[in-house]
């Protein structure tokens, strides 16, 4: 998986879930779990990762967790399925849950005390946090966790967390030199010969390179992060790289591939059963339908997705949409 050869995953896959079925050890059953919600997030299929998610948790025994660590490696799979539970929960349009999980997580894998489960819940949380676009949250839980790396000398996740607290500062500070420090934080990344995720890193450097107004260059991230998604599998960033790319061309003044990638980012949200992603990629289109007298269009887009959430939820996205739905045109 971390080289995105997934012809040979998937066929290891469903060996893994036949061994462990056959032996009938929760243990096995619960890593034979890990491996498939890993895969499926990052492939877009959240609701087949949310249902992995849950199978893994009913397996999992807290007494199992020293032999999960010890044996397999790695970090904790009760907090990894949590994270990954989170952000399908997200994309299937539960925010509040998966806000609720979030902090939950956190404060387990620093109760824990093992690095490497408080890493992969660190990383999990800043995606969210970046799903949800809260920026103001991320360096605080961020920070810490690039001292305690770089102290044990682990660059990867060092890396990884500062693209996204990178994007973080070019969200709030719209100050360019945050896309160059994510492009050496990116470089970091890449000399460790993971390619793993490596289209959302780019479509990151691409949304900063937006914020701060480099569009040739945010352009230019966006055309390689589209071809690692498609090199890499990595479908479960496919609508936000459109979405990315649509306003990129929305700001140089390119009304027509920006509504082509809109709508094609609509496609891809509702084919992946993305609620969260739906609403954001429709409220852009909705407000590009307006800036063209088809508010009326914009309107009929997007009242059902918003109708979907309950009055009370208020996000990012669902209060920018319901503003704008205040102040469209009844006829245009």
């Amino acid at each position: 998986e971390n080289q995105c050869r997934h012809t040979q995953t998937d066929t290891m896959l469903l060996e893994v879930d036949q061994l462990a079925e056959a032996a009938g050890d929760a243990r096995l059953l619960v890593q034979a779990r890990h491996a498939r919600w890993t895969t499926s997030l990052n492939r877009g299929l959240f609701t087949e990762c949310l249902q992995s998610t849950q199978e893994g948790i009913d397996h999992f025994q807290v007494n199992d967790r020293p032999f999960h660590i010890q044996t397999f490696g790695g970090h904790d799979p009760y907090l990894c399925a949590q994270i990954h539970r989170l952000l399908s929960l997200w994309h299937l349009g539960d925010p509040l849950e998966s806000d609720r999980i979030a902090d939950a997580a956190l404060s387990q894998s620093i109760e824990l005390q093992h690095l490497p489960t408080r890493i992969i819940t660190t990383f999990g949380t800043v995606v969210l946090y970046r799903q949800a676009l809260q920026a103001q949250r991320i360096r605080p839980v961020a920070d810490p966790v690039i001292a305690l790396c770089e102290r044990a000398g682990i660059a990867q996740y060092s890396a990884i967390l500062n693209i996204f607290c990178g994007w973080s500062d070019a969200a709030l500070t719209h100050d360019p030199a945050a896309v160059d420090f994510m492009s050496k934080a990116l470089r970091q990344f890449e000399a460790s010969g993971s390619r793993l995720r490596l289209g959302l890193y780019e479509t990151l450097l691409a949304d900063a390179c937006l914020m701060t107004g480099r569009l040739g260059q945010g352009l230019r991230h966006i055309a390689l992060a589209h071809q690692h998604i498609e090199q890499y599998g990595e479908f479960g960033v496919r609508c936000y790289a459109l979405v990315t790319e649509g306003s990129l061309h929305l700001a140089h003044g390119d009304l027509e591939p920006a509504e082509h990638n809109y709508l094609r980012a609509i496609e891809v949200a509702r084919s992946q059963q993305s609620l969260g992603l739906e609403l954001r990629a429709a409220r852009l289109m909705a407000d590009l339908l307006g800036r063209t007298q088809r508010a009326d269009q914009g309107l009929s887009l997007l009242s059902p997705l918003v109708a979907r959430f309950p009055e009370s939820l208020e996000t990012v996205d669902l209060v920018q949409a319901r503003a704008w739905m205040q102040r469209a045109p009844i006829n245009s």
